[in-house]
């Protein structure tokens, strides 16, 4: 049964103590591979071996804990320059393996955002699939799913009093929202079409994806003091191009197919804080 406690695991299974040994204690990428040599679960950490170990040390563990570690024939790493590169190179593999034992990072169907639709005098809140990764400036928030998407539109709505039947929410009328004063009674003309519009723009500018700021693709580096390893993520328009030693793209990356990926969107708006950041040469 899913979820049934598991007695206390405090060994490392003996066919893995010299494998997790001799694993890396710096930053990077591990995979916990079955008998095919197949990645059953990928994670990151700044400390690999002493991330590794504590799947093993777990007490109360779950019963998809217990049947990774049955699975598991060996563990192998790959190690960064930090902790921003192990993030990235993470979410890649992750993406192009499809661990079984991997549910977070995994690829998505597709992502839920919201839109302003600006062709009627009153403005309404719409949701889609289709992102325009060169007009990011025209979407707010990023959803797993339309119903997703459609709680935060009844969230705008009750905590600003926007108009729930222009943002396509069903149910109570809009009329019976105004009549409790849940609502500024846009369709009995209490507030102009101007004030309204100007409101609804305002409560979604914390949602508002960001435009990519740079006149072409960019290196964010990063630099491990302790193993002197160098290496730089190379993004174009908020997309994952890939790492490489330098700041430059092989003709592999040059190649690839750029998509947006909204796991990536955060990750990249972190890094770029947070790294020296040059232009691809």
């Amino acid at each position: 049964m899913v979820g049934k406690t598991i007695s206390k695991t405090t060994l490392i299974p003996a066919h893995l103590t010299e494998n997790i040994n001799e694993l890396p204690n710096t930053a990077g990428v591990y995979f916990f591979l079955d008998k095919n040599n197949r990645p059953l679960y990928i994670g990151k950490s700044i400390h690999i071996q002493t991330r590794v170990k504590s799947h093993f040390y777990q007490t109360n563990e779950n019963h998809k804990i217990h049947r990774l570690k049955r699975a598991t024939l060996s563990i192998r790493a790959i190690e960064t320059a930090g902790e921003h590169t192990a993030l990235f190179l993470e979410a890649e593999l992750i993406k192009r393996y499809q661990p079984i034992f991997n549910r977070r990072l995994r690829r998505q169907k597709g992502y839920c955002s919201l839109v302003i639709d600006d062709t009627e005098k009153f403005h309404s809140l719409k949701w889609t699939f289709t992102l325009d990764v060169n007009n990011l400036a025209n979407y707010y928030g990023l959803y797993q799913s339309k119903r997703q998407a459609l709680a935060a539109i009844e969230t705008l709505c009750d905590e600003s009093q926007l108009c729930r039947r222009r943002c396509g929410i069903k149910g109570l009328t809009t009329c019976f929202k105004a009549s409790v004063n849940q609502c500024h009674a846009v369709c009995a003309s209490n507030e102009s079409a101007d004030v309204y519009n100007a409101r609804l723009k305002a409560r979604l500018a914390h949602l508002q994806l960001s435009v990519w700021p740079y006149a072409g693709p960019i290196a964010l580096k990063e630099s491990c003091a302790h193993t002197g390893l160098v290496q730089y993520i190379l993004l174009d328009n908020w997309c994952y191009l890939g790492i490489n030693s330098e700041p430059t793209l092989s003709s592999d990356m040059r190649l690839h197919n750029k998509s947006f990926d909204r796991d990536i969107y955060w990750l990249a708006n972190l890094a770029i804080t947070q790294l020296s950041i040059s232009y691809v040469r």
